[in-house]
C-alpha cells in the first residue's frame, strides 16, 4: 500500500464492511428503458457509455497527431534466433508542438503474419532486457525499475516469441510523466497551447488518456509495419497500465483482445464495493490519472450511476481477460472478478454465456467461458510468466 496523504480514509479490508449496493447496468438508458439489441448497443449504448466515462473518469483521448514519422534505430536477432528485436522511434508533430518522440521495442517472431501483444512498460525499454544495445532511458521516476533487465520478469519476451507472438512495448512516462505536474511536458503539448497546459488543474488532461493515446499509436505502427497480423492484437497492461489497456481497448476496436492485469480501482474492480484502494484514495494520491469529476464521484461512490463493469463492457463482443493476485488485496481481487461478471448483460446481447458470480475463483484458479477469462494467481501485485501463459492460452483459443 502506498503512503496515504493526510485527510484520506483508511482502506477497508473487511468483507463484512462492504456496503450493500445495486450494480448499475450499462444497458439501462437515462429514461429507464433498456437496450435490447446489439444494433441499439452499437448505435446508442456504446457511445453513451464512452461519453459518460470520458466525463466521470478518464477524459478524452486526443486525436492522431498531424504527422508521425517512424525511424528504425536498430535491429538485431535475439534469444538464439527466436526472432528479432527492432528499436523504432516514433516522432509526432501537431499544431502546437513537433518532435515529440516515443521509443518502442518491437519483437518479431520467426513466423510470418504473427499475432501480437502490446502494452506499456514502467521502467523504460532498457528494463525489458539486460542487453546493453537497448539505450538507457532516464525519464522514468519509479524507484524500483531503473536497472537494465529489472522488469524482465514482467515481460519475458523470449517466452512470448517462443509461443509465436510478437511483442511491442514503450515506456508510459515518455507519454506523460507519472506525477501531478506531468501535463506540461506530455503528449498534450501537441494539442494545446503551452500557456493553457501550464494553468491546467491535475486531471484536466488525464494521464490515463495520454497513456491510452500511446497504445493507439502503437496500434497504428503495427498496422503499418507489415510484420504482424493486425487483426490479432492483444492490448495488455498491469496495475495503472491495466486501467490504461481497458480504456485504450474501449476507444479503439482494432484491439481484438483486451487484457487487464491487477488493475484494481479505476480498472476492473467495482467502485461501489469500497474495498482496498477506493476512488477517493486513488484520486488523493494520483490526482493526474482521472478527471476532476472522478474526484467528486470518489467522495460519494454509492450515488454514482456507473461502475467499472461499464468500462469492461465496452470490450464486447471482443474477448476480454482480467486477472488478480491472491495477496493483492489493495486491488480487490473479488471486486475485479465481479467487475467481469458485471459485463454479462452486454455480452449476452451477442449470444455469449454468462459468468456466475459464485464461486469466486481462488488462488491459482481460473474461469474461462470462451470469450471472457479470469484467473487469480498466487502471490503479490505483479505480472509473471504464469499470467502470460494464461493470457496466451486464452488468445490461442479465441484466435484459432
Amino acid at each position: 500500500m502506498p503512503y496515504l496523504p493526510p485527510g484520506l480514509p483508511e482502506p477497508n479490508y473487511d468483507e463484512k464492511k462492504v456496503p450493500v449496493f445495486t450494480l448499475p447496468c450499462p444497458l439501462e438508458k437515462a429514461d429507464g428503458t433498456k437496450i435490447t439489441t446489439t444494433a441499439e448497443w452499437e448505435q446508442f449504448g456504446r457511445k453513451a457509455t464512452l461519453e459518460l466515462l470520458q466525463t466521470h473518469m478518464y477524459g478524452t483521448i486526443p486525436p492522431a497527431p498531424e504527422e508521425t514519422k517512424n525511424e528504425v534505430v536498430s535491429e538485431k536477432k535475439v534469444f538464439g534466433g527466436l526472432g528479432k528485436r527492432r528499436h523504432v522511434r516514433l516522432t509526432f508533430s501537431g499544431k502546437f508542438a513537433s518532435d515529440i518522440t516515443f521509443d518502442i521495442l518491437v519483437y518479431i517472431p520467426n513466423r510470418p503474419n504473427a499475432p501480437c501483444v502490446t502494452g506499456l512498460n514502467f521502467g523504460g525499454n532498457h528494463s525489458i532486457e539486460e542487453d546493453s544495445d537497448i539505450p538507457l532511458q532516464d525519464y522514468p521516476i519509479s524507484d524500483t525499475a531503473k536497472e537494465r533487465g529489472s522488469q524482465h520478469r514482467r515481460w519475458i519476451p523470449e517466452y512470448i516469441l517462443s509461443r509465436g507472438y510478437g511483442l511491442v512495448t514503450g515506456c508510459y512516462e515518455q507519454l506523460f510523466c507519472d506525477k501531478t505536474d506531468g501535463t506540461a511536458d506530455s503528449i498534450y503539448r501537441l494539442f494545446f497551447p503551452a500557456g493553457e497546459l501550464a494553468k491546467a488543474v491535475p486531471g484536466e488532461h488525464t494521464a490515463i488518456s495520454a497513456w491510452s493515446w500511446g497504445l493507439i499509436r502503437i496500434m497504428d505502427y503495427i498496422e503499418s509495419c507489415g510484420d504482424f497480423d493486425s487483426s490479432k492484437v492483444m492490448v495488455t497492461g498491469h496495475s495503472r497500465l491495466g486501467k490504461t489497456s481497458l480504456w485504450a481497448g474501449a476507444n479503439d476496436q482494432r484491439f481484438s483482445i483486451i487484457v487487464s492485469n491487477n488493475s484494481g480501482c479505476g480498472g476492473a474492480a467495482l467502485t461501489k464495493r469500497e474495498f482496498g484502494e477506493t476512488l477517493e484514495i486513488m484520486n488523493g494520491i494520483f490526482p493526474h490519472w482521472l478527471t476532476p469529476q472522478a474526484k467528486l464521484d470518489g467522495k460519494m461512490p454509492q450515488s454514482i450511476k456507473y461502475d467499472q463493469n461499464f468500462l469492461l463492457s465496452l470490450a464486447a463482443p471482443r474477448p476480454l481477460a482480467a486477472a488478480s493476485a491472491s495477496e493483492d488485496i489493495w486491488a480487490d481481487p473479488k471486486g475485479e472478478f465481479l467487475g467481469l461478471v458485471g459485463t454479462n448483460s452486454v455480452y449476452r446481447l451477442y449470444g455469449y454465456p454468462d459468468i456466475a458470480a459464485e464461486p469466486v475463483p481462488q488462488e491459482n484458479e481460473s474461469l474461462d467461458n470462451g470469450i471472457r477469462h479470469y484467473h487469480c494467481r498466487a502471490g503479490k501485485h505483479d505480472i509473471l510468466q504464469y499470467d502470460w501463459e494464461k493470457y496466451l492460452d486464452f488468445a490461442e483459443r479465441c484466435w484459432e
